[in-house]
């Protein structure tokens, strides 16, 4: 593909009105559009890194996980489907998701393209029609409800008052079938109750042609004589010419109704009983929000007579700062009908303080939607709302704590690494000067184990601490497990012998390719050969075994096996191994040293890989074994394994310039330097170093970063931009390790960063790499 293009790709791509994202094996987004940052509300700076869960609404994640799993195990190539996002405003909006997988070489899904519509507005539409359809059919069957089995009755009385014609309502309300009316005069249908109240308002329309209408009659029907009931009866004359020929009557039972006005009188005696007997504010308004109603505590708190009131019984107790917000949210929920929630603050006479108080009304409404009554509560909750702020400031303050716990760290780190750099360029100088006196080689040999020993003790401290708090980042790789296990056992076998130990070790045939960070792999398996080597007595054995096993639904994982003939692990102390600054068998002597974090890293490396790990022991004495587990990646060909360049692989530079505050530092990796053969000058500032390098031109630069006058970061920006500095080798050599110091490193022009101390073979071979 050609440059222009990549760059009409990628125009397409910014430029698509429909939304168009790319993300990564763990769901992250890399790339995305400005018209899906639009739909969500998100710039590109914030959506990047983000994971497609975090954006999904809740009860779609299952469905929007399984989809991309079915896409990984290349089940499903491209999808189609409608799913629920939630904006950076909280709201969700309903999108068409088109997604695709992108596979490498070995037919792997790597990344998957998707394209997003907003089809809110659709959804709205298609909702709203479905609406209006139901209530359509719900109108349609009212309707055929009302013709079918109204209550109303409808009949029709000749002048002689005897039934023409009735509907089934009205032999329904008579208990009589409609049969057994025609023909028949009313007292020979109704009780003679009823007929004596139903007569005369028929004689009167006969009489005067005037209607009667909505008249309320009671009485007991003959089939009911135990039971009183009541009707709703209108009476209107029918015409011929100018004549009355009969008499119209419509007729409903209105029994259940006057029972439901009885029970809602008692209703609202037993709700205004209740409402007195609560604790908290309980209050009515009308639709308007007109408050017409309080509870008696409220009075009692008020102290206001029951008589009080409307809006002016309420706002005064309001503190001054909360009233304009508590007016605008109770007409916002008038209004809209929206319920309405929220704190203020209350202050009733002969209380010394303000209180703060969580107010709630909500809305009744009638069958066609209308609001009648707001019914709210006032709810004292100052003790609470204290609480939490309480605990607010606490946060706060653990959080800035745990920044100082931070930077106290990263500090104690580099303040610690300055000297001991010294120390292990002293010692070397020794064995290179002095090396065939065995008191020196014994001397040298006792401060480089100790330095040594100190730097993975300051390592580990500030590795543990970004892995607890999930502020590490996996540099990920296809990697051959099996190379680098090699190399850890070739590199700590000089260990094993020293301790007069026998190391063991056995691997699969042919790769073990693993996605993973090869620096943390290493580190794993070197904490656990620490550990084995450190525990196991003289004359004992380690065994170290790399394989592959069958992991269930047809997957494999790879197995680092490391087993000791060591001390073991006691029953109560093995399920506690894995957890922080645990370790067994303490004694006030603490020969075995260090700090009990090596199991805790070796733990949450193994998880940030997507593995685990176990410890078995039979107990004290009868030796342990550490089990980790990793995910197996489908490779090919065997995976790589990255290797530093050895010492004379490339021309080494001739002349390097020593830049560091620390005078025994610089000093000694001087002199070690001119001992390996190069031209060495040193400064001990940030400006003498600007001006040693522009006016010696040094091939490389070993430079710290804590200057004074001029930090490293801006020195190595200054160099990089003169004329003679592109080419200069330039690699930081400080105590502060961290990966953002390293990060930021690089984005000052760094080639390379190591932390205090260094291997001079290390050194030399970085200096090689970075020269070539």
């Amino acid at each position: 593909m050609t440059g222009n293009d990549r760059q009409r790709l990628r125009a397409m791509f910014d430029n698509a009105a429909l939304g168009i994202v790319e993300v990564d094996r763990d769901d992250r987004f890399v790339r995305v559009n400005d018209s899906f940052c639009e739909i969500l509300g998100y710039t590109r700076e914030e959506m990047i890194g983000k994971t497609v869960s975090e954006i999904t609404a809740p009860e779609d994640l299952g469905r929007s996980e399984d989809i991309a799993r079915q896409m990984q195990s290349g089940e499903l190539s491209r999808h189609g489907y409608e799913k629920r996002y939630v904006k950076k405003d909280g709201t969700r909006i309903w999108v068409h998701v088109t997604v695709s997988a992108i596979r490498d070489e070995w037919g792997r899904v790597v990344r998957r393209i998707g394209t997003i519509e907003d089809i809110s507005e659709r959804k709205r539409t298609e909702e709203a029609l479905s609406e209006s359809n139901l209530i359509a059919r719900n109108t349609l069957a009212e309707l055929r409800a009302i013709y079918e089995t109204a209550p109303v009755g409808l009949c029709l009385l000749d002048t002689s008052m005897r039934y023409i014609s009735v509907n089934q309502a009205v032999a329904r309300i008579n208990m009589r079938a409609p049969s057994e009316h025609i023909g028949r005069q009313l007292r020979e249908v109704l009780s003679p109750e009823l007929a004596n109240r139903a007569e005369p308002f028929l004689r009167h329309v006969l009489e005067t042609g005037e209607s009667v209408l909505n008249r309320e009659i009671s009485g007991r029907p003959i089939d009911d004589p135990e039971h009183v009931h009541y009707w709703l009866v209108s009476y209107y004359p029918v015409w011929e010419g100018e004549h009355i020929i009969g008499i119209g009557g419509v007729v409903q039972e209105i029994t259940e109704v006057k029972k439901a006005e009885d029970a809602l009188r008692r209703s609202e005696r037993m709700f205004r009983e209740l409402a007195d007997s609560m604790p908290q504010i309980v209050w009515a308004a009308q639709p308007d929000g007109t408050v017409d109603y309080f509870n008696r505590r409220w009075h009692e708190l008020a102290r206001a007579p029951y008589e009080t009131t409307g809006d002016q019984s309420w706002i005064p107790v309001l503190h001054p700062e909360d009233r304009e917000a508590a007016r605008a949210a109770w007409d916002e929920s008038v209004r809209t009908g929206q319920a309405l929630q929220l704190e203020s603050r209350f202050q009733f006479p002969g209380f010394a303080e303000y209180r703060w108080h969580l107010t709630r009304a909500l809305p009744i409404r009638d069958e066609a939607g209308q609001i009648t009554r707001w019914f709210g509560t006032c709810t004292d909750i100052h003790d609470q709302k204290t609480t939490q702020e309480k605990l607010a400031d606490q946060a706060a303050a653990l959080a800035e704590a745990d920044r100082r716990k931070d930077e106290f760290l990263a500090m104690l780190a580099h303040e610690l690494r300055n000297p001991l750099a010294p120390l292990l360029y002293a010692a070397q100088m020794l064995q290179m000067t002095l090396g065939d006196q065995p008191a020196v080689k014994k001397m040298r040999d006792m401060i480089d184990r100790q330095v040594r020993h100190m730097g993975r003790l300051l390592d580990d401290l500030l590795d543990v601490s970004r892995i607890t708090r999930g502020k590490i980042q996996l540099r990920r790789e296809l990697m051959n497990l099996r190379a680098v296990a090699e190399q850890v056992i070739e590199s700590m076998r000089p260990q094993a012998i020293e301790h007069k130990l026998m190391l063991n070790f056995q691997a699969a045939e042919g790769p073990l390719p693993v996605d993973g960070d090869p620096t943390r792999i290493e580190q794993i398996l070197r904490n656990l050969l620490n550990n084995a080597i450190k525990y196991t007595p003289q004359g004992g054995s380690i065994w170290v075994v790399v394989d592959s096993e069958p992991a269930g639904e047809g997957r494999m994982e790879a197995v680092i096996r490391v087993r000791d003939t060591g001390v073991g692990i006691e029953p109560q102390v093995l399920p506690h191994v894995f957890e922080l600054f645990t370790q067994a068998k303490q004694t006030l002597a603490r020969t075995q040293g260090g700090l009990g974090i090596g199991l805790t890293m070796v733990k949450s490396l193994a998880e940030l890989h997507g593995g685990r790990v176990e410890a078995f022991s039979e107990g004290a004495d009868q030796g342990s074994e550490f089990i980790v587990r990793l995910p197996l990646v489908e490779a090919a060909e065997e995976a790589p394994v990255a290797a530093v360049a050895a010492v004379g692989e490339h021309a080494a530079p001739q002349r390097v310039l020593v830049v560091d505050d620390n005078e025994d530092f610089a000093v000694s990796l001087n002199d070690l330097l001119t001992a390996w053969g190069l031209e060495v000058r040193t400064a001990l500032d940030g400006p003498s170093a600007m001006e040693t390098a522009r006016t010696w031109r040094p091939d490389a630069i070993l430079l710290d970063i804590g200057l004074p006058g001029m930090d490293g970061y801006e020195v190595a920006e200054r160099i990089r931009r003169e004329s003679w500095g592109a080419n200069v080798s330039i690699v930081a050599l400080t105590g502060y390790g961290s990966e953002q110091d390293r990060q930021r490193a690089m984005r000052a022009g760094f080639n390379a960063h190591l932390t205090k101390p260094v291997e001079m073979e290390q050194l030399m071979a970085i200096l090689n790499k970075t020269a070539a």
